[in-house]
């Protein structure tokens, strides 16, 4: 080649493997606002699914060797991971103006080799911390504030579990005394109230909903939350 030759540019393969994809900090994650958990998750499920475009070259040479069963039913299978998600209780506070340095040493102390992946949804203004182990859970859940802004917790939910709502609980009891009070034939993984309203909203580690459930000695009817969302404020 002679010296006056303009020097090679990448070719649209080579481009996309070294150049970052824009808006890869702002990861997509689950997300909920008071009555709503229950949707944002289901648009957490569709949103969490990346696809990176390459050029037609190198698709040519990723060629299936075998089914998607037998590949899978190769794959070690990887720890269980859990996630609580974080939304600001003023809905005005915007979480990607939050240091991302100082969340990975904030969640870094307090939860010492369990967190995964830290993600915010700027779309949907919800921030999500994946964790490996349930015994940090309550911890996680128990903060009130990231940075400036003051935030409710939530814990995300996968499909192996059930959502009820119970109404009529007196208003005098708050979620950390209904955690006490409150007893079922199931395991119950979160409580959370519905607003300031009497129904309180279950989550439940089965397959199926729960006839009904005891806050204290009283028997509260179980509702599915499908049945109770028009009447819920």
């Amino acid at each position: 080649m002679g010296d006056n030759e303009p020097p090679l540019s990448p070719n649209p393969a080579q481009r996309s493997a070294s150049s970052p994809l824009p808006g890869a900090d702002n990861l997509d994650s689950p997300g909920c606002h008071e009555s709503s958990e229950g949707s944002m998750t289901e648009e957490m499920d569709s949103d969490s699914e990346f696809t990176v475009v390459t050029g037609r070259r190198l698709k040519r040479k990723l060629r299936r060797t075998s089914t998607t069963s037998e590949t899978m039913a190769g794959m070690p299978t990887g720890p269980k991971v859990l996630t609580v998600g974080y939304v600001p209780v003023k809905k005005t506070d915007n979480l990607n103006t939050l240091n991302r340095q100082k969340l990975t040493e904030y969640f870094r102390q307090v939860a010492v080799n369990q967190v995964k992946e830290i993600r915010i949804n700027a779309r949907l203004n919800v921030l999500t911390v994946d964790v490996t182990t349930d015994g940090i859970i309550d911890t996680l859940k128990a903060i009130t504030g990231l940075g400036n802004i003051q935030m409710r917790s939530f814990l995300v939910h996968g499909k192996e579990t059930t959502t009820g709502v119970i109404s009529d609980v007196d208003l005098e009891i708050n979620d950390s005394d209904l955690v006490q009070l409150l007893s079922s034939t199931v395991r119950i993984l979160d409580i959370h109230r519905i607003g300031r309203s009497r129904c309180v909203k279950v989550v439940f580690q089965c397959d199926s909903l729960p006839a009904s459930v005891k806050v204290g000695y009283v028997r509260h009817l179980c509702a599915s939350v499908c049945a109770t969302a028009p009447s819920v404020p």
